[in-house]
């Protein structure tokens, strides 16, 4: 059984942008997640980890009822909340 003893906190931006010539359309994505996680071991790359994370995300005009379907239909930005444990071999 695993013991989760180690308490991170991990925050990541990110940005998209897209031109794309067979659709004739562009646009881009940005993003901003935040994380707690709970690890095993010291170190960032060290696994197991259970991660608790809310990210929030806001795209072009271009992209409205593009994104996650009937969701954000009308929409040019919104959350996204979840658990996920990740473990490698």
């Amino acid at each position: 059984m695993y013991r989760m003893t180690k308490l991170r906190l991990i925050a990541e931006l990110g940005h998209d942008r897209v031109d794309e010539d067979l659709t004739n359309s562009d646009g881009s994505l940005t993003k901003f997640t935040l994380a707690v996680e709970l690890a095993k071991k010291k170190g960032f790359w060290e696994r197991p980890v259970l991660r608790l994370f809310g990210t929030y995300g806001w795209w072009s005009d271009e992209w409205r009822g593009q994104v996650d379907g009937d969701t954000y239909a009308d929409d040019t930005e919104g959350w996204s909340v979840g658990i996920n444990f990740e473990h490698w071999w």
